[in-house]
């Protein structure tokens, strides 16, 4: 009687359909996100329209005043707070609704910011603890497209 012995490994037929699987996914993926740079700022600024109504939250929960600070860098959620020395925003960090510091470069913001929290940042929005909102209406533009974040928050876009 002869024993038949157990094959271990993967066959060359099936290496190959893992291969073509990884290759469909991450074309797929490329389409999505790497191959259309309108899409990209589009879901940016889908992202920063819930991080804003993130902190309007926050702001009302937690009793802060709440800024935003932008650069063409990128951005990031401060709070107010009342130290020895005075009123003074520090970063939210991990607190905050989450900081951006790798804004696509090609899409520039055209607002007027309400004062400089920072030599490097000026402030331009602010949500206070009675939900108030401060600020301009938001602008960007890129090269496929515009859009703009109003005053409550809402997103509008136009992509040529």
């Amino acid at each position: 009687m002869r024993f038949r012995r157990a094959q271990s490994g993967f066959s060359l037929l099936e290496l190959m359909l893992v291969l073509a699987l990884i290759g469909l996914i991450s074309g797929l993926g490329l389409a999505m996100l790497g191959g259309n740079p309108g899409r990209l700022y589009e879901a940016r600024l889908e992202q920063l329209a819930a991080r804003f109504e993130d902190a309007r939250a926050r702001a009302r929960l937690q009793g802060w005043v709440i800024g935003w600070v932008w650069d063409e860098r990128g951005y990031r959620f401060v709070r107010l707070r009342a130290l020895s020395q005075g009123l003074q925003w520090e970063a939210l960090g991990r607190e905050g609704p989450g900081d951006s510091p790798d804004w696509p470069e090609h899409m520039q913001l055209s607002a007027v910011a309400l004062s400089d929290a920072s030599a490097d940042m000026p402030l331009y929005r602010i949500w206070m603890p009675g939900g108030e909102r401060l600020g301009p209406v938001l602008q960007w533009r890129w090269p496929e497209g515009q859009a703009q974040i109003d005053r409550d928050g809402r997103l509008a876009m136009s992509v040529r």
